[in-house]
């Protein structure tokens, strides 16, 4: 007679490549909100500025255009940073639940 054969255990899944990917994972979504922040003050920069009735119509235009081009600038930066980190942290995360050989 033949012997049952037991069966196959699943693969293991790689703890620290799931850790790492949920800690990327965070550092996208703190990423993703500081690019909305800065995109609302962006939009929101002439109405905010307009309340402020103590500075002439010049220094009131300098001020949202300074406003305008730091809010610009920063979300240059964190929306990319966000992306690349959301790709990374689900590359990690599909790789954590394959047990592969390099």
């Amino acid at each position: 007679m033949i012997a049952p054969r037991p069966a196959r255990r699943p693969p293991p899944r790689e703890v620290g490549l799931i850790v790492c990917g949920a800690l990327m994972l965070f550092c996208a979504v703190l990423l993703a909100i500081a690019f909305i922040v800065h995109v609302h003050a962006y939009v929101t920069a002439d109405a905010h500025w307009a309340q402020n009735t103590a500075l002439t119509a010049a220094a009131r235009e300098a001020g949202v255009l300074a406003v305008r081009e730091g809010a610009v600038l920063r979300a240059a930066v964190f929306g990319p940073l966000g992306i690349i980190f959301a790709a990374s942290a689900m590359l990690t995360l599909f790789r954590s639940g394959r047990r592969t050989r390099l």
